[in-house]
């Protein structure tokens, strides 16, 4: 029984949280996602954690090849922002973004997933239950 435990998890429903999307990503060129991730900034910043560079946010973590979403910041840096936001974005591309999808649910932000990728465990967890998909 650890009591202190309950004081460093996020809250329960996500609905009550500071963001509503979050994402902190660099890719070393232009797509869609950014594209559209840049339109959304711009129209609901206040209620949207989103950095397209990982210039000022720390370590970049699983630094990418073409086509790959880059992981910026640390995990602490991660974390403090995932526990206050409702949604996650995760592009499902190589590693990253398994490590994006882990993140988004530890931390209670549900994952919006892009891309049509398999993901862990489909046999035991119905991954439509958990997450949204964007193909």
């Amino acid at each position: 029984n650890h009591p202190s435990l309950w004081k460093h998890l996020p809250p329960i429903v996500p609905a009550n949280r500071k963001y509503f999307i979050h994402f902190l990503g660099e890719m070393s060129k232009s797509d869609w996602l950014g594209d559209v991730l840049k339109q959304l900034t711009n129209q609901i910043k206040e209620t949207v954690d989103v950095q397209m560079t990982c210039l000022g946010r720390g370590d970049v973590t699983g630094v990418s090849s073409d086509g790959e979403w880059s992981l910026c910041g640390t995990k602490e840096q991660r974390s403090m922002s995932l526990t206050q936001s409702t949604f996650s974005i995760v592009p499902i591309t190589g590693n990253t973004g398994l490590v994006r999808l882990e993140e988004a649910l530890m931390y209670g932000a549900i994952p919006i997933i892009f891309g049509n990728s398999a993901l862990p465990f489909e046999a035991v967890v119905d991954w439509n239950e958990v997450a949204i998909f964007i193909p």
